[in-house]
């Protein structure tokens, strides 16, 4: 047989036995009609589904396959208060030098105050946020969290401002910029996670039941679309004239 039948039979093989799988496949899915989405088993596929907190338009409002719930993100908050109690016990009262200026640690070290900044960050993503939400222990130990950073970056605030004027030009600039990371922080943690899970919480306060960790990342995403953006980008502003 020439080569170029051999290929053809051998492609036109391939794709009747992908079809016959796939289609194995899809024979064992289970089809609903009318049902809403968490009444019904993974892998199934609904057509018209059912949805309370939203309105499906095109293709979505007719067919929809549900998908397994990703894996919940875990949240380490004993890493986080590890980091944050190494940031708090390097201020200036840990300072021991004559002159009374911080060394290279100061606040544990850019390296700790980054870490920090991540961590803090990665709460406010979807899954961590549902995780968190679905947590009142949790809520309540970050609640202390950013108390005691905002508490710390306060009172470094006005070390600062008390010794600014003997501290050497190059010192006060890396002085200034650790605590205003230490505030960013401390603003994160706070507004931006903690006072989200109360919004959310309220637009989800009509629910007759625990809300699934899909429903709250949608109303996350609704309440991070109505809500303003607010940033603490004064605070540049501030550490120039602090500089200056």
């Amino acid at each position: 047989m020439p080569p170029f039948l051999t290929s053809t039979r051998e492609w036109i093989t391939a794709g009747l036995r992908a079809g016959i799988l796939r289609r194995r496949r899809w024979s064992a899915v289970p089809v609903f009609f009318g049902r809403c989405l968490a009444h019904v088993p993974d892998h199934s596929l609904v057509f018209f589904p059912v949805r309370n907190t939203c309105f499906g338009c095109g293709i979505a409002g007719i067919v929809v396959f549900k998908r397994p719930a990703a894996a919940a993100t875990p949240v380490e908050l004993p890493a986080l208060e590890r980091m944050a109690e190494q940031v708090q016990a390097a201020g200036f009262r840990a300072v021991k030098s004559p002159d009374g200026c911080p060394g290279a640690d100061y606040l544990g070290g850019d390296a700790v105050l980054e870490s920090l900044w991540q961590a803090v960050q990665a709460l406010k993503r979807r899954a961590a946020f549902a995780t968190v939400f679905a947590d009142p222990g949790l809520q309540s130990g970050l609640e202390r969290l950013a108390a005691a950073l905002g508490r710390a970056a306060a009172a470094e605030g006005l070390s600062l401002a008390e010794r600014i004027g003997r501290l050497p030009a190059a010192d006060a600039d890396r002085i200034a910029a650790r605590v205003e990371r230490l505030r960013d922080i401390a603003w994160a943690l706070q507004s931006e996670l903690l006072d989200n899970l109360r919004k959310v919480r309220a637009l989800l306060a009509g629910s007759d039941r625990p809300p699934e960790a899909q429903t709250v990342q949608v109303f996350r995403d609704l309440n991070a679309a109505a809500t303003p953006p607010v940033s603490r980008s004064c605070s540049y502003c501030r550490r120039g004239l602090t500089s200056a």
